[in-house]
């Protein structure tokens, strides 16, 4: 697991790794091709509402199963909460500043699966052909992250960042909302095939407390960078909103089709 985060942190984790956590959600699920024909015929024969909300609940309830998932693992998928990577690399390419690099050992993400669904709304966005909105605005209360050693070297507003030693972080409401336009796709066979059309992804932020030992070499600097940290990364979020929307937009309608390829919604919505 570790060695796998590794390889994939080069261009922020190539995608985060497909969106690993995307595909713990969906990766167990079998599936069978569809013609278009069938498509409208087998949605439309269903009351909107009724079928808006069998969706709803498909999603709803494949998340939960995400967050028992994550707790215990299983066969298919390691336990993500904790998540344990024995070695994380970002340089300019992944980082939010024009120089700079970071390389962590024996990282630690826990609190993963107390993730709250705020929102989860499915409606009709269209009828020819029958195309779905998915909204969702869903947040971690608190994100912790530990880190046995670091090493730092950053360019950030003007100040040079760096830095050796042991860090913990706390995310304070780390929130990802959004919209998904789904609508249906052309292949061979017999069920109820989507893609997504359309990826509209939206990163939050409430904030950023760092307790990183070791920066500048010097025990009071530590202190005042971490005070600045505080303020400057959730600024910086918003300062690159623009690049982290787009980059997350583009790698969830990416990632999604590719999950949902296998995914058959034939038995659900009849």
């Amino acid at each position: 697991m570790a060695d796998i985060l590794f390889v994939t942190s080069h261009r922020f984790g190539h995608k985060m790794h497909k969106l690993y956590i995307l595909l713990s959600v969906f990766g167990l699920v079998a599936a069978n091709p569809v013609d278009i024909a069938k498509i409208n015929e087998n949605l439309l024969s269903q009351d909107a509402v009724a079928r808006n909300s069998a969706l709803e609940n498909l999603v709803l309830n494949l998340l939960e199963d995400l967050r028992k998932t994550m707790v215990t693992g299983s066969d298919d998928i390691p336990v993500l909460d904790p998540l344990e990577v024995d070695h994380l690399h970002l340089d300019e390419e992944t980082l939010p500043a024009p120089s700079g690099h970071v390389t962590i050992k024996d990282l630690v993400v826990s609190r993963l699966s107390t993730f709250v669904v705020d929102t989860l709304n499915i409606n009709t966005a269209s009828i020819f052909p029958l195309r779905y909105r998915l909204t969702f605005d869903i947040h971690i209360p608190v994100l912790e992250v530990l880190a046995d050693n670091y090493d730092l070297q950053i360019s950030a507003a003007g100040v040079n960042i760096f830095g050796n030693g042991d860090a913990k972080i706390n995310l304070i409401e780390p929130r990802v909302k959004g919209e998904l336009v789904m609508g249906p796709r052309i292949s061979i066979g017999s069920g109820i095939y989507y893609s997504i059309t359309s990826s509209d992804v939206q990163l939050s932020l409430k904030g950023f407390q760092p307790q990183i030992n070791g920066l500048l070499n010097d025990e009071a600097m530590s202190a005042f960078i971490n005070i600045f940290l505080s303020h400057f990364v959730p600024e910086a979020l918003i300062l690159y909103e623009a690049d982290i929307n787009k980059f997350l937009s583009e790698t969830v309608q990416e990632v999604g089709n590719e999950l949902l390829s296998d995914f058959n919604l034939a038995g659900i919505l009849g």
